[in-house]
Parts: C-alpha cells; structure tokens; sequence
C-alpha cells in the first residue's frame, strides 16, 4: 500500500498544471515512465529472491541499483527517485532483518546507506540524461540551422546572379554595369543587415523604407502612411530592392529631382492582401530617359512575382505611381484598428520633408 500511495503521489506531483491530465500526450508518457520505474523495482526485487533462494547470494539491495538507473535514465530524475524510494520501502518491508520495532541500528544504517546510494545514482543517471537530451537538441539546432543557412545562401545568389544578367543585357560598357550592380549589391546588404539583427525574423515596414531611403541625399518630401506592419525576410528582401529603385528612379528622372514630393500608402485589402503605394506629384517634363530597363523590369515583374501578388506602373506627367499587392502570408498588421504610422512619424495630413526626419523612420 505505501509503495501505490508513492506511485500516484509522484505521478500527481509531475502532472502539468493546468492540463488535463489523461488526455495529454506529455502526462501520458510520464505515466508510462513511472511504470516502467515499478516494473523495473519489481524485477530487481524478482533478481534479488531468485539469487537467494537459488544460488544462495544474498544481495540486499545491490540489485536495485539497475532498477533505480534506468528509471533516471528514462524519465528524469523525479522517475528515478520515485524507483529510489520505491526500491528503499521495498528492502525495509522485504529484506532487512528486524525490520519492525524496537528498530535495529544495523537494519536502519543498512537502510539509509542503500537509500541514499539510490538517490546519488538517481542524480548521475537523471544529470547524465539532461546533458545527452541537450546535446541532441543542439544537433538538431545546428542541422536546422546549416539546413536554412544552404537555403539562404542559395536564394541570395540567385537572386544576385539574376540581377547580374539583367543588369549586363541592358548595360552599355563594363563601367556602367559595375556602377549599377554595385548599387543593387548595396540594397540588398542593407536589407540583410536588418534581418541578420533580428535573427532572419519579421522586418519593420517603416524601419525598411527608412533604410532605404534614407541613404539618398535630396531635397524632396514624403509622407507615409499605413499600420503597423511587419515583412517576412522574403518580402522585405524583394520590397527592399523595389524601394532602391523608385527612390533612385525618383531623384534622377522624378519628383525629387526637383524637390518634389512622394508618398507612400499601405492597407489590406478585403481580399487579405497588403496593397502598397508610391506617389510621386511635382517630377519635371519627362522624356522617358531612363524609364525603362532593369528597375521597371523588377518592380512590374521580379517583386510582384517574389511576393506572389501584382504590380502595376503608371508613369504620368507628375510622376510614377507604383502599386504592389502582397500575399497575406509574407505580411502581419500589428493592431490594425490603432494609430498608423503617420500617426507617429509625421503630423496628420502633414507632408514632411525626409531629410529631416530621418531618424523617425
């Protein structure tokens, strides 16, 4: 009866707070892992009778050694003292000699020797266990790890090696190529910089149009406005380099060419999509120099394919309009019913010019 009173008492102490107790998996196993430790109890006590009545070896409780450590092996070290105790009640019922009172001295040593013997291989055993458990789980930290490290690094020179052909068709001499891959080197570093110091986590919208923006030196305007989003690496990767390109785009041929102004926009949509927009008003005359060619050709047809949405340019007298949709995967609103972020950065309806707000993006 102790020994069953010991075996709920321990298994109860174990259960996880807050579950319920037989239909979780965990406690289920926990409840195996206590059985097997009175089972194991049962066999060394089995071993113990057999090599005295057979062979005439009397053992006392060296046969509960085993018993006790692969209970700790097993299931922890709370399993293996459950086995320990276990295994004590059964020398003090069963085995030692004068077990009743007045006590023995000599039982009662024998009896905390063995137990605390038991207890000492219950600690090794359930230390060596959490050490091995450890060491496992790093492996498959490390192959996880180098696993997503192959398939980053191929992307990226994908995505390198994509931009260098395109980027070579419509260069005219070497100089012109470097110049512009470089460029687009630089982009895509700023973007990997950002993910690297969030551990390849969910990126910051307004932190990405900062980023990239920001690095332009001009005297142009912009306003932004949309919630607070945040971009998986693959879509802040591709919105990263289609942010190079219409800033670049719009201080060369646009709106800030002559200090006009951009804004950009962002909602969901009802179909669950983010819908984002560049808007530029005040560019000068164009003559459609240099608006075709590598930057149209990833913003109508790289990015949007990337982020599996659409895109769609118009280049007017006032300036390019960019829209971009993205799929609800790639994309979380945080608090969509709250402040947007022109609400925080800029003052409402407020146009601000960005160079002297760059470091509230």
């Amino acid at each position: 009866m102790a020994a069953i009173f010991l075996f709920w008492s321990a298994i109860l102490a174990d259960r996880p707070a807050n579950s319920q107790f037989w239909t979780n998996a965990s406690s289920t196993r926990t409840a195996l892992n206590y059985l097997a430790a009175v089972l194991c109890v049962l066999v060394s006590f089995g071993i113990r009778d057999l090599l005295e009545r057979t062979f005439g070896i009397y053992a006392v409780g060296a046969t509960f050694f085993p018993s006790v450590l692969i209970a700790a092996l097993v299931g922890g070290f709370s399993v293996g003292l459950f086995a320990a105790i276990l295994s004590a009640v059964s020398l003090w019922f069963f085995v030692l000699p004068h077990r009743l009172f007045p006590v023995s001295y000599l039982a009662l040593a024998n009896l905390g020797v063995f137990t605390a013997s038991f207890i000492i291989v219950a600690i090794l055993a359930s230390r060596y266990r959490a050490l091995r458990l450890k060491a496992e789980a790093d492996k498959r930290h490390i192959d996880f790890m180098m696993q997503e490290l192959r398939h980053r690094v191929k992307n990226i020179l994908a995505v390198v090696q994509g931009m260098s052909r395109q980027i070579a068709k419509r260069s005219t001499d070497l100089e012109s190529y470097q110049e512009a891959f470089d460029e687009r080197l630089s982009s895509l570093g700023r973007t990997h910089d950002m993910l690297a110091k969030r551990n390849w986590t969910a990126v910051s919208l307004s932190e990405l149009i900062g980023a990239h923006i920001s690095v332009f030196d001009h005297h142009g305007e912009l306003s932004i406005t949309g919630a607070v989003t945040l971009l998986e690496p693959v879509a802040a990767e591709q919105l990263g380099l289609a942010l190079y390109e219409l800033a670049s785009n719009c201080i060369k041929y646009g709106a800030w060419k002559q200090a006009g102004k951009v804004s950009l926009e962002w909602k969901v949509n009802d179909r669950g999509y983010l819908e984002f927009s560049w808007m530029e008003t005040g560019a000068p005359k164009k003559s459609n120099t240099g608006r075709q060619g590598f930057g149209k050709l990833i913003l109508t047809t790289v990015v949007p394919a990337a982020l599996s949405g659409s895109a769609n340019w118009v280049d007017n007298d006032d300036g390019v309009v960019w829209h971009l949709s993205i799929h609800p995967k790639l994309f979380t609103v945080e608090n969509p019913i709250g402040k947007t972020i022109s609400d925080v950065l800029v003052p409402q309806e407020a146009i601000i010019p960005l160079n002297h707000h760059k470091t509230n993006l």
